[in-house]
């Protein structure tokens, strides 16, 4: 164990220790802080629910005592007493009265928290009635004093009724029934009384307690509510009581045994993270210092065991390396060989005369040559999918040959290919056809003698090489618009034109004009050349197109800086004009001279000067290239296509469509 302990050992104990501290005491720290919430939360519901109760338990008898009260209003001798008439005087003599003020001491008795009942009647005979019996104003004053009565304001008003003892609260209940003198029923409450009932219900945790009743205090704490506490109150209508309790917050409460708690669980996620900690990082490192010193390793090799590691497989993995290179160069040397010795052997059937088609050499390499079938030699030039030709073969053309063999002559790919039967010939032509439309390209007649080779070669290498110097060649109408469009500075529609030429033109063809056009304003272009070379060996047709547009871009540059600017000029304007009305038949210079005020000699100097073509040129291949894209939206009959083009006339639309495009708008259509 003792071996294996150093500064790295010591130093991932650490990290794995800090790590699984900082995990575990915040998952603690997290249940910590949920289950104190969740704790306050109910807590606080305990002390809404100890607030209910307390209340209810002091608020029921003040409110049955409410209710006794009106009921006194609404008894029969009370309503026999208030006749105004008289007429039931005499009911009330002693006895009557001792029965009535025994039954306001019975009510009173009934109600703990209510010490008397007093009814103030301050008609002509001036009474108040309470459980102790029937008196006077004056009477009552002498003997209890409790309460002080002023009817100062006549006896058809409610009168006035206050508190003259201290130790007492008193809630007024006025005769709700409509009569002529106002009565009133007192309930008399000590404080002193709902103080004791008042703290024999509260909560351990209540610090203080207040309670009002119609505004005066009931139960007084003295002071004020100390700021930190929790304060529940509580209110009922009918009895005019409020009840408000504060008490401890949850820290103050509960919180200390929480804490405690939870400084225990952090100090055993401490002591659980340790243990954990030290047995990674046993299990970790243990099988690697094992591994270091099984390899050889040293003591100072455990500080840094991938380093030892690295140079230990980097020795074996670089001799691995250098054997993988030696092996992969004699691949490579190998089928470049044998790619040489199949080419050689193409090259000597279509080159030699008097090929002996049954020699060992052509027989272990072709032995499809000496086999009856049905043969094919087939020629391409330049690129194809964005693949430079040397790297294309006989199969990326033709799948339906059964057998083939290719050689690259130069710049030129040539095939010969077997079939086994004649629809399978005709089949391969067809494809080879459409795969090799977008090249210059020669495909033979079938014939059955691999011998016949040699002749036919001969026949098509002159009439390949004619046709790839014809591909080079743009239509005189593209070129045309290529010019224009770099000499009138339009970048964007000039790297639109390009694009669409690389989709049936060669692009090298494009590349050449660009340069001529270069060579003529002065540009010096050698970097670009080398550039589009090297695209051209490396990358991929994109590449190339992209390297085509910025050309473009840049020789549009150079020819806007060296255009010099003469005030007055509309060439602009005139050209404009041009492009938005060549449609119309009637166009002509005198047309734009009358239009303009320009004289006509002038105006055909400005589009020389800022197309690089004449009038006629400049308007006929706006033309032609309008008519180009109606008839590939399918615009029909050809005679139509001239008249929307300005051209009316078939003949001189035919005569100018052949001139611009090599072929008449008929011949052009069945080639598309």
């Amino acid at each position: 164990m003792k071996q294996y302990i150093n500064r790295r050992t010591v130093g991932m104990f650490l990290v794995v220790f800090l790590c699984l501290a900082l995990l575990s005491g915040t998952i603690v720290t997290m249940s910590y802080m949920n289950s104190m919430e969740q704790e306050r939360l109910d807590y606080l519901e305990l002390l809404q629910n100890e607030t209910g109760e307390v209340f209810d338990h002091l608020e029921q008898p003040l409110s049955e005592g409410v209710v006794d009260g009106y009921s006194v209003f609404s008894s029969t001798w009370y309503k026999h007493y208030q006749n105004i008439a008289g007429i039931y005087n005499n009911e009330f003599n002693a006895i009557k009265r001792s029965d009535i003020h025994q039954e306001l001491s019975r009510i009173a008795g009934t109600r703990k928290l209510i010490e008397d009942f007093v009814l103030v009647m301050p008609e002509k005979q001036q009474v108040i009635v309470s459980r102790s019996g029937w008196f006077t104003p004056e009477m009552y004053k002498l003997v209890y004093d409790t309460i002080g009565i002023d009817s100062s304001a006549g006896l058809t008003v409610t009168p006035v009724i206050t508190v003259n003892d201290p130790n007492y609260c008193a809630l007024v209940l006025p005769d709700s029934t409509v009569r002529k003198y106002k009565n009133v029923l007192v309930l008399l409450i000590n404080k002193d009384t709902f103080t004791r009932e008042t703290k024999r219900y509260l909560h351990e945790n209540a610090v203080w307690v207040k309670a009002e009743l119609d505004g005066q205090v009931l139960v007084d704490p003295g002071c004020e509510a100390p700021s930190d506490c929790i304060l529940m109150s509580r209110s009922g209508s009918a009895s005019k009581f409020t009840l408000t309790i504060g008490y401890k917050t949850y820290e103050q409460a509960m919180a200390g045994g929480a804490r405690a708690l939870y400084m225990l669980l952090m100090g055993t996620a401490a002591v659980v993270s340790l243990l954990f900690a030290l047995l990674i990082t046993m299990m970790f490192l243990r099988p690697m210092n094992r591994m270091i010193r099984q390899l050889g390793g040293k003591e100072q090799d455990l500080e840094d065991p991938y380093r030892f590691i690295y140079e230990y497989v980097g020795s074996f993995s670089s001799r691995s390396e250098q054997l993988n290179e030696e092996n992969a160069e004699l691949l490579s040397s190998r089928s470049r060989l044998l790619s040489m010795l199949r080419n050689e052997i193409v090259l000597k059937i279509l080159t030699g005369e008097n090929t002996d088609f049954g020699a060992d050499y052509i027989h272990s390499s072709f032995p499809w040559l000496s086999q009856k079938g049905y043969f094919l030699l087939a020629a391409c030039r330049n690129s194809f999918s964005g693949q430079r030709s040397e790297k294309l073969t006989a199969s990326d053309l033709c799948a339906e040959c059964d057998n083939s063999c290719f050689a690259h002559i130069g710049q030129e790919l040539w095939m010969l290919l077997r079939f086994e039967s004649e629809e399978k010939l005709l089949s391969g032509r067809k494809e080879l056809q459409e795969k090799m439309r977008k090249m210059p390209n020669l495909i033979s007649a079938a014939f059955e003698d691999p011998a016949e080779a040699h002749g036919i070669y001969l026949e098509m290498g002159q009439a390949l090489k004619e046709l790839s110097e014809q591909w080079l060649r743009l239509p005189v109408l593209t070129q045309s618009r290529l010019v224009s469009l770099a000499r009138t500075n339009k970048r964007e529609e000039l790297c639109q034109v390009i694009a669409e030429i690389s989709e049936n033109y060669n692009l090298e063809s494009v590349f050449w004009l660009l340069t001529r056009l270069s060579w003529e304003c002065g540009q010096d272009d050698m970097a670009i050349a080398q550039r589009y070379h090297i695209v051209q060996d490396t990358g991929t047709r994109e590449d190339l197109v992209k390297l085509l547009q910025d050309y473009a871009v840049s020789l549009c540059t150079h020819l806007s800086a060296g255009r010099p600017v003469r005030a007055n000029d509309n060439s602009e304007e005139i050209i404009r004009y041009i492009d938005e009305n060549f449609r119309d038949a009637m166009l002509s210079v005198n047309q734009l001279a009358d239009q303009f005020g320009i004289h006509r000699t002038l105006i055909s100097k400005m589009v020389k000067s800022a197309t690089g073509e004449t009038f006629s040129d400049y308007v006929t291949n706006l033309r032609m290239a309008e008519a180009e894209k109606l008839l590939r939206e399918g615009v029909r009959p050809i005679a139509v296509v001239g008249e929307k083009v300005g051209i009316p006339n078939y003949s001189t639309f035919k005569r100018s469509f052949q001139k611009a495009f090599g072929e008449s708008p008929k011949e052009w259509l069945e080639n598309q």
